[in-house]
């Protein structure tokens, strides 16, 4: 496990439906399993990962009540011990994005299809410091024209973590709180939310080293 500070990570789209929720869940999960000791932050009215979390018997993800400013917030679950924090956002959230300033890092759901793209700027000009966000590619049909097409479009904007293909495990892993590297530790869905959380630590590692190398 890669030591530093406590840092947060905002999952964050413009539109709904494009799997904000299960990418959290996932990725928080897969670094639990790694050692981390994390927390996640519900801040869509829907409650999705709530509800997830409510359903779950094991103990990480720690599931945090979002109380009073973010930033406030963030300062006293670093002094907690928590190593990542992972918020689900509400879609429509640029009335909240200043607060998701406090965010070192944020990902972006996106589905492979031209309504799911035409909505992509909306959501990256929110987004000042383009090295503190990539895309992750959601619900690709394996070997599709349109998965190839929207890879192409979001790696001309900006970095790409990954992407899921669609398989029904993800949202039958869901009901009872689990994620689909817990019911198929050694399926291929498991190893692209591996290869998402490997970029994301990349990315983090890479910004503490920047932070140390500047000057004060």
């Amino acid at each position: 496990m890669e030591a530093f500070c406590m840092k947060v990570i905002a999952i964050i789209s413009q539109k709904g439906g494009v799997g904000k929720t299960t990418l959290a869940s996932h990725l928080a999960v897969k670094a639990a399993s790694e050692g981390h000791t994390v927390g996640i932050i519900d801040l869509d009215p829907q409650g999705s990962l709530s509800a997830w979390a409510a359903s779950r018997e094991a103990e990480q993800p720690y599931f945090i009540v979002a109380d009073g400013a973010l930033k406030t917030q963030m300062k006293k679950l670093a002094q907690g011990g928590f190593d990542l924090i992972f918020i689900d956002t509400p879609p429509n959230s640029i009335n909240t994005f200043d607060e998701m300033q406090v965010a070192d890092f944020f990902l972006i759901p996106v589905k492979a299809s031209p309504h799911d793209l035409r909505t992509i700027p909306a959501t990256w000009e929110l987004i000042q410091d383009k090295d503190r966000a990539a895309f992750v590619l959601n619900d690709v049909t394996s070997r599709s024209r349109i998965a190839w097409d929207s890879l192409q479009t979001l790696s001309q904007l900006g970095a790409v973590a990954g992407s899921i293909t669609s398989r029904v495990t993800f949202a039958e892993s869901q009901i009872d709180g689990r994620t689909i590297q817990e019911i198929e530790p050694k399926g291929k869905g498991a190893a692209e939310i591996g290869k998402i959380y490997r970029f994301l630590m990349e990315k983090l590692k890479q910004q503490g080293k920047n932070n140390e190398e500047s000057p004060n």
